[in-house]
């Protein structure tokens, strides 16, 4: 899910091997733009949550972004779904935020810190 909101592979900025494998056991998460939706930056927190038993199953997650797409769908560019997700693109673009991130960008993730919409 991390790499449909910044647009590249989670930690890619770094070498797939045993110390990525120690440092994500130790809590270690892919880099996420702070401008991600803060509807979108929730279902991320909660599919990265280090207990397996309260993330969700894949039906949940399809469920939730089956309603998203529903809700846009339904109310076309009306949808605040769709705003939020256009004006975090918009952001992104503005920073430049579509280029890969620079190495040691991913981060040992303190998700009370996370600036939302």
């Amino acid at each position: 899910m991390g790499e449909l909101a910044s647009g590249y592979p989670p930690f890619s900025d770094r070498k797939p091997d045993e110390s990525l494998i120690y440092d994500i056991c130790q809590g270690f998460r892919p880099y996420i733009p702070p401008e991600t939706p803060k509807i979108y930056m929730e279902l991320v927190k909660r599919c990265l949550e280090h207990d397996p038993a309260k993330r969700p199953v894949a039906r949940e997650v399809a469920d939730i972004i089956r309603d998203w797409y529903k809700d846009v769908w339904l109310t076309c560019r009306d949808s605040k779904i769709y705003q939020t997700f256009k004006e975090a693109d918009r952001l992104r673009i503005a920073r430049n935020q579509y280029k890969p991130p620079e190495i040691g960008n991913s981060q040992n993730r303190d998700w009370t810190r996370v600036n939302t919409f």
